[in-house]
């Protein structure tokens, strides 16, 4: 009775470390015809058994260090898998963002240059206008190219400083070469005007000192105080 309590704890035990059932009935039954002797007295016996357990947890060890390693090495494989699809994945997230920075550029270069054509179109057609008969055309035609064009209108806006006989239109050339940078022809005229009998041409000389900034103080301060008098103005 003792010795199958012995083989039932031994078959339980090795169960419990993972060996299957049939398997620790059929090592036990094997163990005890080759390892015990019905002679031998209890306390031989019970080291009978113990050997029997120690000798059947030794497959059990060695299958679980193989079970250890064969799991080590599929969460192993299951990293790198991982860690492929993620740098696959972000290899695809930055060809994307290339893909997208160059349609964006092309974008910007089509929208460059439709607004390029729009701005030259524009500026083609003031410089049309500037020999218009309406001086209000002619005006609004000059201090568009002094908004938008470049020191390449600045010929025609003299040409139209110095031939319009409108005072507005004169003065309107002169304000969009100053906004050009061409504040040499504009200065010349300017203290021109300011010298004048022209009402109009003073006062656009005066407004055009301030414009240029404050290498015409000197002018404007002078012609300032030339016409600050009502009588001594040459109008009068």
């Amino acid at each position: 009775m003792d010795e199958r309590r012995l083989a039932h704890d031994v078959i339980e035990e090795l169960v419990a470390r993972g060996m299957p059932r049939p398997a620790a009935q059929r090592f036990v039954d094997r163990a005890l015809a080759q390892s015990t002797s019905p002679s031998a007295s209890p306390p031989a016996r019970r080291f009978q058994w113990k050997l029997v357990l120690a000798i059947a947890a030794i497959p059990v060890v060695v299958l679980a260090f193989v079970a250890g390693h064969i799991t080590w090495g599929t969460l192993q494989r299951e990293r790198a898998a991982r860690a492929a699809a993620a740098a696959e994945l972000a290899a695809a997230d930055r060809s994307r963002a290339e893909e997208i920075r160059g349609e964006s550029s092309a974008q910007r270069e089509v929208a460059n240059r439709d607004r390029t054509a729009r701005l030259d179109a524009r500026v083609a057609k003031a410089l049309t206008q500037l020999s218009s008969n309406h001086p209000m055309t002619q005006c609004d035609a000059a201090l568009l190219l002094g908004r938008l064009g470049s020191r390449e209108q600045a010929p025609p806006l003299v040409d139209l400083m110095a031939r319009s006989t409108f005072s507005s239109v004169r003065g309107c050339a002169a304000a969009a070469l100053v906004d050009l940078g061409e504040t040499g022809p504009a200065m010349a005229a300017y203290t021109e005007w300011a010298q004048g009998n022209d009402a109009d041409l003073r006062r656009s000389a005066l407004g055009g000192f301030g414009d240029i900034g404050p290498s015409s103080s000197a002018c404007r301060i002078d012609c300032a105080m030339k016409y600050a008098s009502p009588r001594s103005s040459p109008a009068w």
